[in-house]
């Protein structure tokens, strides 16, 4: 039993709605659909849902076949070639693929997109029939295009699909033991803080002692993220009880200072609005650049000369001894460039004057 499974991002709803992503199924042997889902994105997520729509409707596939999407493949791992897959016990599993480790569940990768040219054909039909199947019904939301989608399924399945060379199913019932709500879900490890609270993605989770245990500070626990967003902390296999940590000293003093603030702001910007308006400072000559000095010039040319004779950049630099940059810039320059660009005669004085002074 082998799944190809894929993502089709298409304008599936055309100018009724966003661009979303149709998550499908297909099986290798038949050509069927044992699942597919509207998702607003390919992710980790709607892959968990689909899955989970699967194993209830079928059971626990033997294999699933797939590309190397970040989902499915671990990015930060492979290999320099395209060819050379690491062993299985070697690969670091994504969320995806320790899901598939805990349920038992094969995970084959496509080096290609017609190495898993089934899910593809399957996904060019469906962009061909089920966009007007969506736009004759009108449908405009995701949640009418997964109820339509669970309707047209049968239907497709009907009319495509082939009978296997063996009979019977080989997808696995569920362990009656195992909790699918614990296994298609994401698992962080996290360090508990020295103040017994541990952080997940925008909350701060206080942790309750227990009979074994006051503090878990310092420790390694998981953090389980469930599809429904409940959140449950785990150490040591057994579930610890939580609550949301209240906010930090800090936050509360910002709290109550907040009326203070924009009464002083409210007080400065009326004593500014009595104060004199300053007069406005007289526009500054600038005096006129300096010129090229002598080796300015001199570099200029040489440059200008060898530029004529079609040498490199690199062939000039190593010539004059200077640096590629500075040969960059005189190859543009139509004329010596000069640097600095004069000083204000109205800080020359006090220049001079702030020179001497800071002098010993």
């Amino acid at each position: 039993m082998l799944l190809q499974i894929d993502g089709s991002i298409h304008h599936w709803l055309e100018d009724r709605g966003p661009k979303t992503a149709l998550l499908l199924a297909v099986d290798d042997a038949t050509g069927t659909v044992p699942g597919a889902l509207f998702h607003p994105q390919e992710d980790g997520y709607g892959y968990f849902r689909l899955l989970w729509r699967i194993i209830e409707s079928r059971g626990i596939p033997l294999a699933l076949y797939s590309d190397h999407h970040g989902v499915f493949w671990y990015t930060h791992q492979r290999r320099e070639k395209r060819d050379e897959e690491p062993p299985a016990d070697e690969r670091k599993p994504t969320q995806f693929g320790r899901a598939m480790r805990e349920l038992g569940i094969e995970q084959v990768f496509a080096w290609s997109p017609q190495a898993k040219g089934r899910v593809e054909r399957v996904a060019g039909t469906f962009q061909d029939r089920l966009v007007t199947e969506l736009r004759l019904a009108d449908v405009r939301s995701l949640e009418e295009a997964n109820r339509l989608l669970e309707a047209y399924i049968p239907r497709y399945n009907e009319k495509f699909g082939v009978p296997a060379a063996n009979e019977g199913s080989a997808y696995r019932s569920l362990p009656p033991e195992m909790d699918l709500a614990d296994v298609l879900c994401f698992k962080h490890r996290r360090k508990v803080a020295r103040d017994n609270t541990v952080k997940y993605q925008w909350r701060t989770l206080q942790l309750l002692p227990g009979a074994d245990r006051r503090s878990y500070a310092g420790k390694t626990i998981e953090v389980w993220e469930r599809l429904d967003g409940e959140l449950s902390v785990l150490f040591e296999d057994q579930e610890i009880a939580t609550q949301e940590a209240p906010p930090r000293a800090s936050v509360l003093r910002g709290s109550k200072s907040d009326g203070q603030y924009k009464d002083r702001t409210r007080f400065m910007e009326q004593v500014e609005a009595c104060l004199p308006t300053a007069p406005k400072p007289a526009k500054k000559r600038v005096v006129e650049a300096r010129r090229p000095t002598p080796r300015m010039e001199a570099y200029w040319e040489a440059i200008q000369e060898a530029k004529s004779r079609g040498l490199s950049l690199r062939t000039i630099a190593r010539e004059l001894g200077i640096s590629r940059s500075t040969v960059a810039k005189y190859v543009r320059a139509t004329k010596p460039p000069a640097y600095g660009g004069g000083l204000l005669e109205e800080d020359k004085e006090p220049r001079l004057t702030e020179s001497l002074v800071s002098s010993p």
